[in-house]
């Protein structure tokens, strides 16, 4: 049985793996993914960074936030998530976007890349998505880089034709018309804000990308509501 939707593994495969690693992302694909979601933040010289938080603590157990080390001190440094795995994936590297994006670059999946605004306290928007164009380049045709921040998001359409998708923060009628104006391939938003009635979800030029399911029958009936793209913190889960 093929599925309604295309499974987006978020992180990769981070219930089983450290997230953003790039074993957890080969597991994902090998689980048999249409897609996986990765975070990027910039490092103290500009690099992108494979990070969902601005702090290193959680996934490295150190002290530090990523603006305060260059990306050579950062790929040295273990992102094996030391509170929910102990030292069972210890010397995790921390990858940089272009080291993530040759490790991917005879795979077949589609990449979503959120850039992480915190990384606006350091850099501009217009640097940011430079940065995160070029790093990414070897994916081209087959990257979206999304965020919640329309700065990012007009920067990248100001210098790329890259696809891009917003990740809304509520679902109403501003919201709406700002989608509308902001014409992105995709937008993204958490189930949980979704209306509880079942109604079919807003129709434009875009896709529709909702997180974050590990239930195939609610996975199926977003579908139904004209989802594109589900995403799973444990795809095998949603895997048909």
């Amino acid at each position: 049985m093929k599925s309604n939707f295309k499974l987006v593994g978020h992180r990769g495969n981070p219930q089983r793996y450290p997230e953003n690693s790039l074993a957890s992302v080969r597991s994902a694909i090998s689980i048999g993914v249409d897609a996986v979601e990765i975070d990027v933040q910039l490092s103290r010289d500009g690099v992108c960074m494979l990070l969902h938080d601005e702090s290193l603590l959680r996934t490295t157990g150190i002290e530090k936030t990523i603006g305060e080390l260059s990306a050579v001190e950062l790929e040295a440094i273990s992102a094996h998530e030391p509170l929910r795995f102990a030292d069972k994936f210890n010397s995790t590297p921390l990858p940089s976007l272009e080291h993530f994006c040759r490790a991917l670059a005879n795979e077949a999946v589609e990449v979503f890349i959120e850039l992480k605004a915190e990384s606006l306290k350091r850099y501009s928007a217009e640097y940011y998505a430079s940065a995160a164009i070029s790093a990414s380049q070897l994916l081209a045709g087959r990257r979206t880089l999304i965020s919640y921040d329309e700065a990012i998001l007009k920067a990248l359409v100001k210098q790329s034709d890259v696809a891009i998708g917003w990740i809304l923060d509520a679902y109403d009628e501003h919201q709406l018309g700002r989608a509308r104006a902001l014409q992105a391939d995709f937008l993204i938003i958490n189930k949980k804000l979704l209306p509880k009635d079942k109604r079919p979800l807003w129709s434009g030029t875009w896709q529709w990308f909702v997180y974050d399911s590990v239930d195939l029958s609610e996975a199926q009936g977003l579908a139904e509501r004209g989802v594109d793209y589900i995403e799973s913190w444990d795809p095998s889960v949603l895997a048909l």
